[in-house]
């Protein structure tokens, strides 16, 4: 390839001259030359003058531009590239374009502009960035490393810089040399592994993360795969599950609207596994917020999710969720429908999970109580003891341990569930015990 550059400081190209620019020079790959134009000036060597109409600053002469490139050894159909803040934005798909081509001229202006008929001479107006530089000398240097690298056999292996950032359409991926523990901080034990699938799946989805993160606007060009549109919406779940939980963690803190404001600024797409949670949170605090119509609304979406994807799982939670807000809006009859439903599903896909019996037990025992049937609700609750206590769950055991205490005024039974919930950093059940037993009769003390 040959380069001119065309430029009121030569002497500003000298880190050109070194590391892989000044390789490709040694190797005969590369022909780099850097003219003055201002030996071309025939008006007192002379490059500037007042723009015509009057305004700030000079513009480079049109003369000494068009002198100097007619006199350059041009081959057929060269790319002219002009430095200006106003022309295409340089980027890694552009320096994989000029790469192909047989020789490049940049045009480095260092004044107020250009006169406009220089660039009747131009093939492409090209800027570095939304930025004003002082002269378009240190991006034309930018552009050509960026360029220059990409020529074959300039640098070893074509593999070293088609894994680059932005040559894939992602940004690079982390990497990692010797030593493997330096000062406490040790390389990733996939990289450590010698398993090639997995340590392509690893920088592909550390790649995924990295562009999402910081250029997420990159993958609204990129060629999504199966596979990679898979991993993105794994990392995008797991980004927008970090808010969700954020979100509950200000519902424990009783600041429902700062939750609900959290949860009206993320954008969860309908396709991602972490719409189930955001449909959930938005109807547990549109509850708590006592907005049942809102609740039930956003319950209801996320049960037609469910019955369209055929996932059970997540339709016994619809129903379980539904059931709750009617319950407490008071309409127990449409609770009732609701755990009728739920209970038939369990039956047929989770006959032998003890947990979900648990929870849907409590659920049920629990609103055989609000209408008045104690001794019936006692029965229920004591099952859904007896489910969880099956487990290693101590939320759903809590659970039981309040229900049962609540239903018959019983100390030792709210006791248990006060200490599980204190045990599991749950203040609001726990202070929800607390007052139960503080409210106890004086007989029961």
């Amino acid at each position: 390839m040959k380069i001119d550059i065309l430029t009121l400081f030569p002497e500003m190209f000298a880190p050109l001259e070194h590391s892989i620019v000044g390789k490709a020079k040694d190797k005969g790959l590369l022909d780099i030359r850097y003219h003055n134009f201002r030996d071309y000036a025939e008006k007192a060597r002379h490059v500037d003058d007042e723009p015509y109409g009057g305004g700030q600053g000079m513009l480079l002469r049109a003369q000494p531009i068009f002198d100097c490139i007619e006199a350059l050894e041009k081959k057929e159909k060269p790319r002219v590239l002009l430095l200006d803040p106003a022309g295409r934005r340089f980027d890694q798909a552009f320096a994989e374009e000029l790469a192909q081509e047989e020789q490049l001229i940049f045009i480095c202006g260092h004044y107020e502009g250009y006169d406009e008929r220089i660039k009747t001479l131009v093939t492409d107006e090209v800027s570095l960035g939304d930025f004003v530089l002082t002269g378009g000398e240190l991006a034309a240097m930018t552009m050509v490393d960026a360029t220059v690298r990409l020529i074959p056999e300039v640098i070893g292996k074509e593999a070293s810089h088609q894994d680059d950032s932005f040559s894939s359409g992602l940004l690079e991926y982390p990497q990692y040399t010797r030593p493997y523990d330096f000062r406490g901080m040790v390389v990733p034990d996939v990289l450590m592994s010698g398993h090639h699938e997995n340590i392509r799946l690893w920088r592909l989805e550390q790649s995924l993360k990295k562009t999402l993160e910081r250029r997420p606007d990159l993958l609204e060009q990129y060629q999504m795969t199966e596979e990679t549109a898979q991993i993105l919406d794994t990392i995008q779940s797991e980004k927008w599950r970090e808010s969700i939980y954020q979100a509950f963690d200000l519902m424990d803190q009783g600041d429902l609207q700062g939750a609900l404001a959290l949860l009206d600024c993320l954008e969860v797409s309908e396709r991602s596994s972490a719409y189930y949670d955001y449909l959930s949170t938005y109807g547990y605090v549109y509850a708590e917020l006592g907005q049942t119509e809102a609740a039930l609304a956003s319950y209801q979406l996320y049960l037609n999710k469910a019955q369209a994807e055929q996932n059970h799982s997540h339709q016994h939670q619809a129903y379980h969720q539904l059931a709750m807000v009617y319950r407490m809006a008071g309409d127990y009859t449409a609770a009732q429908e609701q755990l009728a439903h739920e209970e038939q599903l369990i039956r047929r896909h989770f006959r032998k999970n003890h947990l979900i019996w648990a929870v849907h037990l409590y659920e049920v025992g629990y609103l055989t109580y609000l209408l008045g049937d104690n001794g019936r609700a006692e029965t229920i609750m004591q099952k859904s003891l007896d489910h969880a206590l099956q487990t290693d769950d101590s939320v759903a055991q809590a659970c039981a341990y309040r229900g049962l205490g609540e239903i018959l005024s019983n100390r030792d039974y709210l006791e248990k569930a006060h200490a599980l919930f204190s045990s599991l950093d749950d203040a609001r059940g726990a202070q929800d015990v607390h007052e139960l037993l503080t409210n106890l009769p004086s007989s029961d003390a």
